[in-house]
């Protein structure tokens, strides 16, 4: 019987994983660097890796290399995109090459805003959680207090409407809504659900009435905008709460909180650019109208995406220069 033996691998592999590593090992510092060679180099190593597990070779020690090399691209893709020339350059260039979507360093645009979609929804499960909690404490009110019963219905029908968006189960959501509608009919939360889900489904003439009602209903057009704006957000509906902003802003242009928003949607669409310019817009006019809040938070959130996008970031002061 006869001993099967590993075969080495190919020394020009080893060397390729070198090089890639040490390319993105400057990655911190400030000089360009050709991005769509290193991808190249990553196209070319993945092509020896496959042949060479179809051909049995021993391939554990650049397989775990490979491994952190694609860790570290997931790590710093913000940084790569910016040096690639951004989210059109990237575009540009696979589709030119005709990449396959399993060569995924060349859609770091498409991965971006899959991550920034996964933590919205993370921030969006924990508000539900704490609205869950909100809930109990409502409930435990009730029982030694007595409150009115529609204030729990609709804490409850929001939180749940609101999961099973996420979810992206809007008959259910539209049930949740309705079952609040019943004990609390006049919420405007939720007839504010009610009609983005319903002019999600088609029904735009019986969505646009309830929008114009609520609109009249509103206490004033600021609320009223935010309100819509996010409830499109929550739809996934970004253009539709972006122009709802827009329009906010063209009326009310010292709307911080509008801005703030509109930041939002922008950086859900993957705009980095854009979202980063609109919260710097919120700070400043948060600044001026004496909105604190507003402000606190658009400099975090200026904070976060300056950090993905690999700039300097709010609390880095500019180097001087002692004699």
């Amino acid at each position: 019987m006869s001993q099967s033996t590993s075969v080495a691998p190919p020394l020009s592999l080893n060397k390729r994983l070198d090089e890639i590593e040490n390319h993105l090992g400057r990655l911190s510092i400030n000089e360009e660097m050709d991005v769509f060679a290193i991808f190249q180099e990553l196209d070319e190593v993945k092509q020896q890796l496959d042949d060479g597990e179809k051909r049995g070779l021993a391939l554990k020690a650049e397989q775990a290399q490979w491994d952190g090399i694609l860790a570290t691209i997931k790590r710093d893709a913000g940084e790569l995109l910016r040096k690639a020339g951004g989210k059109s350059s990237l575009q540009s260039a696979r589709n030119q090459k005709g990449v396959p979507p399993d060569h995924w360093w060349w859609y770091l645009d498409e991965y971006l805003a899959e991550e920034r979609r996964k933590r919205f929804y993370h921030i969006l499960r924990l508000g539900i959680i704490l609205g869950a909690v909100l809930a109990l404490v409502v409930i435990l009110y009730q029982k030694f207090f007595a409150p009115d019963p529609k204030v729990i219905a609709e804490v409850t029908a929001k939180q749940n409407a609101e999961q099973a968006l996420m979810e992206k189960d809007i008959q259910a959501a539209l049930k949740e809504v309705e079952e609040g509608l019943k004990q609390s009919p006049e919420s405007m939360d939720l007839l504010m659900l009610k009609a983005g889900i319903l002019e999600a489904q088609g029904k735009t003439n019986e969505a646009k009435a309830l929008f114009t009602e609520l609109e009249k209903r509103a206490k004033n057009p600021e609320a009223f905008a935010l309100s819509k704006a996010q409830t499109y957000m929550l739809l996934n509906r970004l253009g539709e709460a972006i122009d709802v902003l827009n329009g906010l802003i063209a009326q009310e242009p010292d709307s911080a909180k509008g801005y703030l928003l509109l930041g939002q949607a922008y950086e859900l669409m993957g705009d980095q650019l854009q979202a980063l310019q609109t919260y710097e817009k919120a700070s400043e006019v948060g600044e001026r109208v004496n909105d604190p809040t507003t402000v606190a938070q658009a400099r975090i959130k200026m904070g976060m995406l300056m950090q993905i996008m690999g700039l300097p970031t709010l609390d880095q002061a500019a180097p001087t220069n002692t004699p």
